[in-house]
């Protein structure tokens, strides 16, 4: 694993955005080749991507996915409806620490309840750590 740091452009004023200037930075820590690389991507991969997939139907995963929804939207549907949709984004700081283990559990446990219930007999997360 390594480190490398993510530019927080964004944070800056306009007139702070002069050649020199250190925009706020977050460390991310790169674990792509840890030693759990191989079942993270199988358990994601085999489990949690089809779940995300068939639970959240309307997620949009990057600026390019939103994009052609929102093309989608201004070619294909009228204008009094264009005017009903309401899209936004978050901006998470520190997303992954600040989630509680047990919510995560709560949220899969709920997905798996509505979309998978197969799983339930196949996957079991140990909500003591």
């Amino acid at each position: 694993s390594y480190f490398y740091p993510s530019l927080k452009v964004h944070k800056l004023r306009k007139d702070q955005l002069i050649p020199g200037v250190e925009p706020p930075v977050r460390l991310i820590t790169a674990l792509q080749e840890g030693i759990s690389k191989k079942s993270d991507v199988f358990v994601a991969t085999k489990y949690l991507r089809p779940l995300e997939k068939d639970f959240c139907q309307d997620l949009l995963t990057d600026t390019t996915d939103a994009l052609i929804w929102l093309d989608e939207i201004n070619s294909n549907k009228p204008q009094v409806e264009k005017k009903t949709y309401k899209p936004f984004t978050f901006d998470f700081k520190g997303l992954y620490d600040s989630l509680s283990p047990s919510l995560v559990i709560e949220a899969l446990e709920f997905a798996m309840d509505q979309k998978r219930k197969k799983y339930r007999l196949r996957l079991r997360v140990d909500t003591t750590a």
